[in-house]
């Protein structure tokens, strides 16, 4: 069993908790007259409170789960990156970058492209720890179909934030199905950047050693 970093875990486990928090505290001075230059975005913290506070409870069971199999805990670069994209969604709602044209589409590629690397990292993880011998193919493709799973669950988390919280994350009538194409260009772009490196390691080890 691997033993991760467990300082940087609690580092960016105290990040999404205080992420938390934020979201909580702009929630609670939205409706203020005198706070309005600092919380400008209403009702739409419900539904970023909703996407951290899943994903943080989704990390600690995964850890608590996966630590007392072979596949040992989760490495800290799950949660930067899981706090990273968090905290980018926190931050971009606020500073109101969402607005911005076509800004949305880059971040859901971006986002395809880093939950695509913690997947695939787990499933190549759990492939070594379980001796599976799965070929590159099927690794690509559960990642790929997991990736998609999870994309479908965001956008399903999104629509309850719109319907009950108020959050008016959708915003136009084809937006769910744009954010999962961009989601699948991001991870694609990884699978591709993966793909190319495990060959040039492939061609390395093949290499005659003239030394």
């Amino acid at each position: 069993m691997l033993y991760p970093n467990k300082t940087l875990i609690n580092l960016f486990r105290g990040a999404l908790v205080l992420i938390l928090i934020l979201n909580i505290f702009n929630g609670a001075i939205s409706e203020h007259p005198r706070f309005s230059s600092i919380s400008s975005w209403g009702t739409v913290w419900q539904g970023l409170f909703l996407t951290a506070f899943v994903s943080w409870l989704l990390l600690e069971a995964s850890n608590f789960y996966l630590k007392k199999t072979r596949v040992g805990h989760l490495p800290a670069y799950f949660w930067v990156v899981s706090t990273g994209l968090i905290g980018a969604d926190f931050f971009n709602s606020y500073s109101g970058l969402f607005e911005v044209v076509n800004f949305d589409k880059a971040a859901h590629a971006a986002g395809g492209f880093f939950f695509g690397l913690l997947i695939l990292g787990l499933i190549k993880r759990i492939n070594q720890s379980y001796n599976l011998k799965l070929t590159k193919t099927l690794v690509y493709y559960l990642a790929f179909a997991s990736v998609n799973l999870g994309g479908i669950v965001y956008e399903v988390g999104e629509l309850i934030g719109d319907r009950f919280f108020g959050s008016h994350n959708i915003t136009a009538i084809f937006d769910t199905s744009e954010d999962l194409i961009f989601n699948n260009i991001g991870l694609i772009l990884l699978l591709l950047i993966d793909w190319v490196l495990h060959r040039v390691e492939a061609g390395k080890k093949s290499a005659p050693d003239f030394s």
